[in-house]
């Protein structure tokens, strides 16, 4: 099993194509022993990975699993089988970061993440070799803290010219932290309303803007101005999202955040697309938008 160390060059080395279907593994496991936050989110109300390592009955199924195929019964096997059960929130694969970014991305550009979540962007932000400099906005104070970690390690393995910086607020505030055209891309994966559930914290956009249209005006409406703002003309606007279904309510995002947007005043450029329309779990697009 690789280390945290040649996680990051295989990362760092590796020649990733762009693709909305990039799935490789370099990454993940760094993002999964360092910013451990992401145990603790659930979707819809479910239960959070750690709260299943607390069940009882869930660990001796995965054990009686093992029992069978002839496998250790060690806790990092238990935890194995019950990731794969699914139903928790999964981070942004680093390796579909690094092709968006080095498609998107000039040398030595500055990127804003409006949404950091548990570092698969910081990540492939710091392992495209041009010297970025990624800013990311993140209010679970928890998931701030080790995504700072996250940074630290990264830059410890990766000796170039790549910078990061955590802060540790919401994203309608990023006008107050960053100056005025002062941004290259910006890009995230943001909340899909109330879809998945981060933490409890009063900053989460879910907690603060319980109805969507709230939702919508608060959260991201405020969100899209701030980076407007910080935008530099020509720059481009990177939305990575999936239209979703919660408790039988559809819900349009993709049409909604691009039609903001272009109040705001950005205009859409096209949607790499893996599925436009009605979306589960991974069929999202990426929506291009451009000051």
């Amino acid at each position: 099993m690789l280390n945290i160390e040649e996680d990051i060059l295989m990362l760092l080395n590796k020649d990733i194509p762009y693709s909305l279907r990039v799935n490789t593994p370099y990454g993940v496991l760094t993002c999964r022993e360092i910013v451990k936050s992401i145990n603790d989110a659930s979707m819809f109300g479910g239960k959070s990975f750690n709260d299943v390592l607390k069940d009882e009955k869930s660990i001796s199924f995965a054990k009686k699993l093992l029992y069978m195929d002839n496998k250790e019964v060690s806790m990092e096997n238990i935890k194995s089988i019950l990731r794969k059960g699914g139903g928790f929130p999964t981070n942004f694969k680093p390796s579909l970061a690094k092709s968006i970014y080095f498609r998107f991305c000039k040398e030595g550009d500055t990127c804003l993440d409006y949404s950091a979540g548990f570092g698969g962007r910081l990540l492939g932000c710091l392992c495209t070799g041009k010297n970025l400099r990624y800013i990311g906005f993140e209010p679970n104070t928890k998931a701030s803290l080790e995504l700072n970690k996250l940074g630290l390690k990264v830059k410890e393995v990766v000796k170039d010219d790549s910078s990061f910086r955590i802060i540790n607020d919401i994203s309608e505030n990023i006008g107050h932290h960053i100056d005025c055209n002062s941004v290259d891309v910006a890009f995230s994966c943001p909340p899909y309303y109330r879809y998945e559930e981060y933490c409890s914290e009063e900053t989460q956009s879910i907690v603060k803007y319980p109805l969507y249209e709230d939702w919508l005006n608060g959260y991201v409406l405020e969100t899209i101005k701030g980076i407007h703002k910080v935008l530099k003309t020509g720059g481009f606007f990177l939305v990575y999202l999936m239209n979703v279904k919660i408790e039988g309510v559809y819900y349009n995002l993709i049409d909604d955040w691009v039609h903001i947007a272009e109040k705001v005043g950005f205009s859409t450029e096209g949607y790499d697309v893996v599925n436009k329309d009605f979306s589960i779990a991974g069929k999202s697009c990426l929506i291009i938008l451009r000051k």
